[in-house]
C-alpha cells in the first residue's frame, strides 16, 4: 500500500513549494539589501543626470580595501570627484605660518584657565596632559584650540588604546583623491580649509557647550574599540553611524542645537545645494563626504529626498 495518500503528497508538495520560494525571496532579498553607505542620486526628469554619493570615514585601516564592487563600479562610470577638502593640495607651512589663524589657536596674552569655568578647565587639562602635552602649553590654548586639541587627541588615544594592533591607512577620502591623480579626474572641493576655518570660529560664541560635548563623547567612548567604527563602515551599518549622529548631541539644549546647526546642518544645506548643481550640469560626479553629513534627518540625503526631484537609491 502506498505510503502517502494523494492528498498528503499535495499537501507535502505545496510545502516543499512554499519553503522553496520563500527562501528563494529571501536569499534574493538579501542580495539586494543594501551593504554600502553609497548612494546614487537621479533626476526624476532626467535619469540620466545623476552623482554618486559616498559616506567616508576619514582615516582607515589596510582591512577597509578592497572597496565594494558597486562602489568601485560607480568611480569608474564618474568624471569628477568631490571633496569637503582636497587634502593632497594643502599647504601646511602656509597653514602654520599664517599668524590670524595661530591666534586662533594659541594666546600669549592669557591663560585657558581664565576663560572657563574651573570644572572644564581641570578636565581639559587631565585630558591633554595625559596625552603628554605639556601643562604650560594647555594654558596657553584657547577655548578653541583645545577644543581641537582634544578632538585629535581623542582619536589618537583610540588607536594608543588598541595596543597599535591595527596599521594605519588611506581613510576613503584619501584613497579616492589618490586615484583621482592617478586616473587624471578632475578634483573639485564641496568646502575650503577658510571655510571649515570659519565654522569652527563660529563655535567660539558657543565653545563652553560645544567642550562639554567633546568631554561627554571622551567619557562616551571609554574603552570602545575603534575597529567598530571601520566595521561598521564596511557593513555599511547606517544606524551606527545615525547614532554616533545623536549621541553626539545627546542634551536637547538651545547652545546643543545652535552647535547641530554649525558643526552639521547649515553645512549640510551647503552641501546639498553645490550637489544638486553637479546633478544639473550633467557631469557625473562622485562626492565623498563624511558618512555623518549623508544619515539621518536634515542630512544630505535627507534634504534631496524632501525636494522630490530626485530618485535616491542605496547600493
Amino acid at each position: 500500500m502506498n505510503k502517502f495518500t494523494n492528498q498528503t503528497k499535495k499537501l507535502i508538495f505545496l510545502v516543499l513549494v512554499f519553503v522553496f520560494w520563500n527562501n528563494n525571496w529571501i536569499i534574493s532579498k538579501a542580495r539586494f539589501q543594501p551593504n554600502t553607505l553609497l548612494w546614487e542620486v537621479s533626476l526624476k526628469s532626467n535619469p540620466s543626470k545623476k552623482a554618486y554619493l559616498l559616506g567616508s570615514i576619514h582615516i582607515g585601516i589596510p582591512e577597509l580595501y578592497p572597496l565594494h564592487d558597486d562602489i568601485m563600479k560607480c568611480w569608474d562610470k564618474s568624471d569628477v570627484l568631490a571633496v569637503e577638502l582636497n587634502i593632497l593640495d594643502m599647504d601646511l607651512s602656509t597653514l602654520l605660518s599664517d599668524t590670524n589663524l595661530l591666534l586662533k589657536l594659541i594666546s600669549f596674552t592669557d591663560f585657558l584657565s581664565d576663560k572657563l569655568p574651573n570644572n572644564i578647565y581641570e578636565k581639559i587639562k587631565k585630558q591633554l596632559t595625559e596625552m603628554e602635552l605639556a601643562p604650560e602649553i594647555v594654558d596657553r590654548l584657547t577655548p578653541l584650540g583645545a577644543a581641537l586639541m582634544l578632538e585629535f587627541g581623542n582619536l589618537a588615544k583610540a588607536f594608543v588604546d588598541t595596543n597599535y594592533r591595527y596599521q594605519i591607512t588611506d581613510g576613503i577620502d584619501l584613497f579616492f583623491l589618490k586615484l583621482a591623480k592617478q586616473n587624471d579626474k578632475k578634483i573639485v572641493e564641496l568646502e575650503s580649509i577658510e571655510k571649515q576655518i570659519s565654522v569652527f570660529e563660529a563655535l567660539n560664541e558657543n565653545i563652553v557647550s560645544y567642550l562639554e560635548t567633546i568631554l561627554n563623547k571622551i567619557d562616551s567612548d571609554n574603552g570602545m574599540d575603534i575597529y567598530i567604527l571601520f566595521d561598521a563602515w564596511k557593513r555599511g551599518n547606517i544606524n551606527f553611524f545615525e547614532k554616533i549622529n545623536t549621541d553626539d548631541f545627546l542634551e536637547n539644549s538651545e547652545s546643543n542645537n545652535k552647535l547641530r546647526n554649525i558643526m552639521l546642518y547649515n553645512r549640510n544645506e551647503e552641501m546639498a545645494s553645490l550637489i544638486e548643481k553637479f546633478i544639473q550640469s550633467g557631469t557625473m560626479h562622485f562626492v565623498v563626504i563624511g558618512t555623518g553629513h549623508l544619515v539621518g534627518n536634515k542630512s544630505i540625503i535627507d534634504i534631496l529626498t524632501k525636494t522630490k526631484k530626485y530618485n535616491i537609491k542605496r547600493f
